[in-house]
């Protein structure tokens, strides 16, 4: 039987690897586009990670979600997420939990406040991590700080995102949790299809790099797929519009360790989409 500090070291290793960004809350349909995001019609915890706007006035987004990476239940993670918008000012908020209590586990919030001039957004989020390791050892904690900014055109938008800026530690003598800087685009076919894209930079780490396709196989659904590397994982997913609610199911799989699956319940509220 596997000892509890083995599955502890396994764990820390796992959330503090490229893999698992610290700060990072999942996305429902992250995983099935590389971690690219659908600038178009951008999804709760999609707008918390990147300010694409698309929301109209005294609209809001509700979201939660639950993902199993490598099918094991030790690496749950569970999250909740929402979004209004007040004119040309949209908030975010959102938290998540990575693992399980008695061995390790990751409690994330975060925050972000947009601002929307015609076309261009612009947002600043604050971002905080607490680190339980189990077995009476001392929580860690940290919190930082991000900004962003996107356009949007007719068929393109693109955004950039800086995270971690402050470049935070867990504890006076630990290493620096890397700024991480990120590009984000998207072309809108005209047809029902759109390609999505995303580059990743951090300093000691290779780039990341990710592309994917989003298709309307109707109204009431769509499907997306999407490739990323660093490490390299395949992904797709399947989402329906049930009426003002979307459920979202995303798989992705990593050739080493298998298959993740992602499920996700958003709700839309208020006045009609931009």
């Amino acid at each position: 039987m596997t000892h509890k500090p083995a599955l502890i070291i396994c764990f820390v290793s796992l959330a503090l690897s490229s893999e698992v960004a610290p700060f990072d809350i999942v996305t429902g349909r992250g995983e099935g586009i590389g971690r690219a995001v659908i600038l178009s019609r951008s999804s709760a915890s999609e707008l918390l990670a990147v300010p694409a706007g698309g929301l109209g006035a005294r609209q809001g987004l509700v979201e939660i979600g639950f993902n199993r990476a490598f099918e094991m239940s030790e690496l749950d993670n569970l999250y909740v997420a929402g979004a209004y918008c007040f004119g040309s000012v949209t908030t975010a908020i959102g938290f998540s939990q990575f693992g399980h209590s008695d061995l390790y586990t990751e409690q994330t919030a975060k925050l972000s406040l947009a601002i929307r001039r015609d076309s261009l957004t612009a947002a600043v989020t604050l971002a905080g991590l607490l680190v339980s390791l189990g077995g009476g050892y001392e929580r860690l904690d940290a919190t930082t700080l991000g900004c962003g900014l996107s356009y949007r055109t007719r068929r393109i938008i693109v955004a950039v995102t800086g995270e971690n800026l402050t470049a935070p530690r867990l504890q006076e003598n630990s290493r620096e949790i890397n700024p991480l800087f990120s590009g984000y685009a998207e072309l809108i076919g005209p047809g029902p299809y759109s390609l999505t894209g995303r580059v990743t930079l951090e300093r000691e780490e290779k780039p990341q790099f990710a592309v994917g396709q989003k298709i309307d196989l109707s109204t009431k659904a769509a499907f997306f797929w999407g490739i990323a590397t660093a490490p390299l994982k395949y992904g797709g997913g399947l989402e329906v519009d049930l009426e003002g609610r979307s459920l979202t199911y995303v798989v992705s799989y990593h050739p080493t360790l298998g298959l993740s699956q992602t499920v996700a319940l958003s709700l839309v509220f208020g006045s009609t989409r931009m």
